[in-house]
């Protein structure tokens, strides 16, 4: 069995949905996806831990919408 650990968390901002809207919400077009894309390099680098060394990772979400 190999070592499991919860090595660190961040989390982005959180916006109500305003496609109409832009300039209230910046993250309007954004998924997901693409914001995880955006701090999980952070994630890693203040964990300390060598990006060859994960081998798996868990995404959380508190507000899903659709899809994501």
């Amino acid at each position: 069995m190999k070592e499991v650990v919860i090595a660190g968390y961040l989390r982005t901002a959180q916006s109500r949905s305003r496609p109409n809207e832009p300039a209230r919400d910046w993250f309007c077009k954004m998924r997901a996806d693409e914001l995880l894309a955006k701090i999980l390099p952070e994630v890693i680098k203040k964990s300390g831990i060598e990006p060859e060394e994960i081998d798996d990772f868990l995404v959380g979400c508190a507000t899903g919408v659709s899809e994501q």
